[in-house]
């Protein structure tokens, strides 16, 4: 019997959790819509930017792309581009601390997302 009422309890959460998410989505497409059209960027850090540059120029084949602020960001960069899309590659001593992580200032992994209304 007890295995029989994990079993129907392990349904009803099945479909409780199927029936939230549905909310959920639901909810969430009426909250905005800002217009997310793609990811405009991936950063990654790396430890040694010449390096870098011959696993995703030299051996990958990703063109640079001197549209971008290099002059204009407080570590040294390069960006890639992957079809329409790019990879920023930031330089930092050591991209992977346990501690001292650095204060954000474009310094850290990430992804943008490109919209067409951030005023909405």
């Amino acid at each position: 019997m007890c295995g029989y009422q994990d079993s129907q309890m392990e349904n009803q959460r099945r479909v409780y959790r199927k029936e939230r998410l549905a909310r959920l989505f639901s909810e969430s497409r009426e909250l905005s819509d800002i217009g997310a059209l793609c990811v405009h960027h991936v950063g990654i850090l790396c430890e040694n930017l010449e390096k870098s540059l011959d696993y995703y120029h030299d051996l990958l084949g990703l063109e640079m792309t001197e549209a971008r602020p290099y002059d204009k960001l407080p570590h040294r960069g390069l960006w890639f581009w992957v079809g329409s899309e790019m990879i920023h590659l930031m330089e930092l001593p050591n991209p992977d601390p346990l501690t001292g992580r650095p204060e954000h200032g474009s310094r850290d992994w990430h992804t943008c997302i490109a919209i067409k209304d951030v005023a909405s």
